[in-house]
């Protein structure tokens, strides 16, 4: 009956006798869940794998950082499991932030936020540490704007700060409608970890990384963005 079992494609297969074949039963159900366990675990890490090697291969086409970046959103939105990655850029101070790509909406760059409106950003720009948020419903740091927030599709977030060097140039904002009942895996956060540098090296290598950022701040006058430009060439020549 065994050899008939794993031959039609059982994984397990044994003969069962009664009580006295517990301790066999419980040692091969153990064994298949570890088993299925440790596939689904290579098959996360299999995907992950595929998901930077193709963000590689668009990062080698840094003429297009707008581009690099949208599809950098949608690769995080989509190992996240959730609906809406954001890409934000923030000023110099840190008071004003600028969505540059959008994992659902390929032209909005350049939308402007304030980040006193935004206290998930407000906390990250003061640790520069990720953030997560599991239940936005029930998280204290949302009592400010809960009136301003109610109805809209806010359940979940997570906020990774994009470094560069010891300046947070930005947040890779991850958003769910819904609350997030599971915890987020160790494979997803070091997955948000890693696009999380990935993304600070586009923005510290690209070319037109300038343009971004003009067309982010259009009030920014032309000798401010001289002297950004400037810094620049001084930060590459370093």
């Amino acid at each position: 009956r065994v050899v008939r079992a794993l031959a039609l494609g059982a994984v397990e297969a044994m003969v069962y006798y009664g009580p006295r074949s517990l301790p066999e039963l419980r040692l091969r159900v153990q064994r298949a869940v570890d088993r299925a366990r440790t596939s689904r675990q290579l098959e996360l890490e299999r995907r992950d794998l595929a998901a930077l090697l193709e963000l590689s291969h668009t990062l080698a086409d840094t003429g297009d950082i707008e581009g690099v970046l949208f599809h950098i959103a949608r690769q995080v939105a989509e190992v996240m499991g959730s609906e809406r990655c954001s890409i934000i850029l923030l000023d110099d101070h840190g008071h004003s932030a600028f969505v540059v790509a959008a994992s659902d909406d390929a032209k909005i760059g350049g939308h402007e936020l304030s980040v006193a409106h935004y206290p998930e950003i407000s906390e990250v720009v003061r640790t520069k540490e990720p953030l997560i948020i599991d239940d936005v419903s029930r998280a204290p740091i949302f009592d400010a704007v809960r009136e301003r927030i109610r109805g809209k599709p806010v359940g979940s977030t997570v906020l990774f700060p994009v470094l560069q060097g010891d300046r947070l140039g930005g947040v890779i904002h991850v958003r769910g409608a819904a609350v997030r009942a599971r915890f987020l895996s160790p494979h997803q956060v070091q997955f948000g970890t890693i696009v999380t540098n990935v993304t600070a090296i586009a923005l510290r290598n690209a070319r037109p990384y300038h343009l971004v950022r003009d067309r982010a701040e259009p009030s920014a006058s032309a000798p401010n963005r001289a002297q950004r430009r400037t810094q620049q060439l001084e930060n590459h020549q370093r």
